[in-house]
C-alpha cells in the first residue's frame, strides 16, 4: 500500500552559524523556489508577506502542481550567533589556536584520520588556512628583511636579488591566499569550530534554552492545524540544535505525539561530538536516534565544511532502536548540474555549503524542494542515494 500524499506540512528550519538572520533565508528560498519551478515545471508559490513572531519568521509555500501547502517557520537565533561572532582577526586566531589545542590534546586529529578522513582533513586544512597565509607572509617578510640588511651593508650581489625575488613571490602567494579566503569561507569555518568546541564543553548554555523554546513552539503550532507531516530541518551548525530539539521531542513523546521527521544538511557534528566533554551532545544524539520517525542526513564529499557520509549516530545510538537512526545519503551535486556549471559551483567552497538549500539544473538524488514542498513524506523516499555511510 502506497503512503498517503502530504497535503499540509509544517517545516521548522534551524539555520547554521550565520548572523544574517531569517530574512536572508526567506529571500534564498523564494529565489531558489522560482528557479526550481522554472526548471521542473512544478509551480511553487511563496507568500509575499512573511509574518514575524518574536524569534520566528513565517511564510507559506503552495505547491500548485501537487496541491501541497507548507507553513515554513525559520528560527532567528542570529542574536546568539552574533554574540560569538569574532570580528577582529587577532581574537579569532586566538580562539582558533585554543580550539586546535583542545582538539590535539583529546585525540581529535587521530579520530578524524581513522573515522572521517574523507572530508575531515579538508576541513582542518581550511581551518588552518589563515595561519598558513600568515606563515607565508612572515617568511616573505623575513626574506625581504634579509635582502634589505644586505643591501644596506654593501653592494647588492646576485644572491641578494634571489632573496628579494623569493620574498616577492611569497608575498604574492600570501596576498592571493588572503584575497581568495572568502571563497573557502576560512574565517567562517574558524568561527564554527570555536563555537562547536565551546558548546561541547558546556560553555554555550543558550543553545539548550533555544532547544526548549523550539520544542515548545513546534508543539504549540502543530496543534493549530491538522498537519500531515512535521519536518525539522537543520543546516550546518543548526544540525546541533535540530538534534537537541528532536531529543526533547522524544523525551516528552507519548502515544498521541505526532512523529517529528528530521532532515540534517551539511552537518559538522563531530566538531562537538568528538570532544570527550560532549556528554550532553552524545545524549542528544542517542535520544534523537531513538525517536521513531524518519531522519535523513544529507552531505556531499566536495563540501569541505561538513563531515560527509559519516554516521555520527553509530557510536551513541541504541542498536535495538534503529528506526530513528539517520539515513546518510550523498547529495551527489555533480549529477545535478552540467559539467561546466558544476565546475563553477565546486570552486566556490563557501556557496557549495549552501547548495543543499538551492535548486539544481537537473533531477538528482536529493532535492530540497521535493523534501520541503513535495507531496511525499520524508520516509516515502524519492530515489535517495544508497551511499554507504562511514561509521566508526
Amino acid at each position: 500500500m502506497s503512503p498517503q500524499p502530504v497535503q499540509r506540512r509544517l517545516v521548522i528550519y534551524c539555520p547554521g552559524f550565520d548572523p544574517r538572520g531569517p530574512r536572508h533565508y526567506r529571500r534564498l528560498y523564494r529565489k531558489q523556489a522560482a528557479l526550481y519551478s522554472g526548471r521542473s515545471g512544478i509551480e511553487l508559490q511563496v507568500s509575499d508577506m512573511p509574518r514575524e513572531d518574536r524569534q520566528w519568521l513565517q511564510w507559506q509555500v503552495h505547491n500548485a502542481s501537487d496541491e501541497v501547502t507548507v507553513d515554513y517557520h525559520c528560527l532567528d537565533w542570529s542574536p546568539l550567533i552574533r554574540r560569538y561572532w569574532y570580528e577582529s582577526l587577532p581574537s579569532l586566531l586566538r580562539g582558533v589556536f585554543q580550539t586546535l589545542g583542545q582538539y590535539v590534546r583529546c585525540g581529535f586529529l587521530g579520530r578524524v584520520r581513522r573515522e572521517a578522513a574523507l572530508t575531515g582533513w579538508a576541513f582542518l586544512i581550511t581551518l588552518s588556512y589563515l595561519f598558513i597565509a600568515l606563515l607565508v607572509a612572515s617568511v616573505a617578510a623575513t626574506a625581504a628583511a634579509v635582502w634589505l640588511q644586505q643591501a644596506v651593508s654593501g653592494p647588492i650581489a646576485e644572491a641578494d636579488w634571489q632573496w628579494l625575488a623569493g620574498a616577492g613571490l611569497l608575498a604574492l602567494i600570501a596576498y592571493l591566499m588572503w584575497r581568495h579566503e572568502h571563497r573557502l569561507g576560512a574565517r567562517w569555518l574558524m568561527r564554527i569550530a570555536v563555537f562547536c568546541a565551546r558548546y561541547a564543553q558546556g560553555r554555550i548554555p543558550q543553545i539548550d534554552s533555544y532547544a526548549e523554546q523550539v520544542t515548545a513552539y513546534i508543539e504549540r503550532v502543530a496543534k493549530t492545524k491538522p498537519y500531515d507531516e512535521l519536518l525539522l530541518v537543520g543546516h550546518s551548525v543548526g544540525t546541533l540544535l535540530a538534534i537537541a530539539v528532536r531529543a526533547r521531542w522524544q523525551q516528552q513523546a507519548d502515544a498521541d505525539t505526532q512523529p517529528l521527521a528530521c532532515l540534517t544538511l551539511g552537518e559538522c557534528i563531530p566538531l562537538s561530538s568528538f570532544l570527550p566533554q560532549a556528554q550532553q551532545v552524545h545524549r542528544h544524539i542517542r535520544l534523537a536516534a531513538a525517536h521513531k520517525a524518519p531522519w535523513l542526513d544529507v552531505t556531499a564529499p566536495p563540501d569541505g565544511a561538513c563531515f560527509a557520509l559519516y554516521d555520527f549516530a553509530a557510536e551513541f545510538a541504541d542498536p535495538a532502536a534503529s528506526d530513528g537512526r539517520p539515513r546518510c545519503i550523498n547529495a551527489r551535486f555533480h549529477t545535478a548540474f552540467a559539467a561546466d556549471t558544476y565546475a563553477r559551483v565546486k570552486r566556490d567552497k563557501f556557496n557549495l555549503h549552501f547548495q543543499y538549500l538551492m535548486a539544481a539544473e537537473r533531477p538528482a538524488a536529493y532535492n530540497y524542494f521535493v523534501c520541503s514542498a513535495g507531496p511525499d513524506a520524508l520516509d516515502a523516499g524519492t530515489a535517495w542515494s544508497a551511499t554507504k555511510p562511514h561509521a566508526p
